[in-house]
């Protein structure tokens, strides 16, 4: 058997760090509104991706992130979300009596 080597003789063109960002929330909305889990806010720092928001649990996090991690051209994840519900949601519930 030979070996070949195969060199790519172009760049392909790249998203623009806003289309990748919208991309990557419309892909990240669809799934996570299928499994019921929560919907962090979605922001790109050149090949990072920066997550803010609320995640129902600390298994809910990581999970995002390790979706997000495996992303086209997603080098980094920072996931800044906390645990807890969403402070729209705990503004919209009754105080208890």
């Amino acid at each position: 058997p030979a070996r070949v080597e195969v060199k790519v003789a172009f760049n392909p063109p790249r998203p623009s760090p806003e289309q990748q960002a919208k991309d990557i929330r419309n892909r990240l909305a669809k799934l996570l509104a299928a499994n019921h889990m929560s919907q962090p806010v979605v922001n790109m720092e050149g090949d990072t991706v920066v997550l803010s928001g609320a995640a129902a649990s600390e298994n809910e996090r990581d999970g995002i992130s390790m979706l997000l991690a495996i992303e086209p051209g997603v080098r980094n994840v920072r996931n800044e979300m906390t645990i807890g519900e969403p402070a729209e949601a705990a503004a919209n519930d009754p105080a208890p009596n």
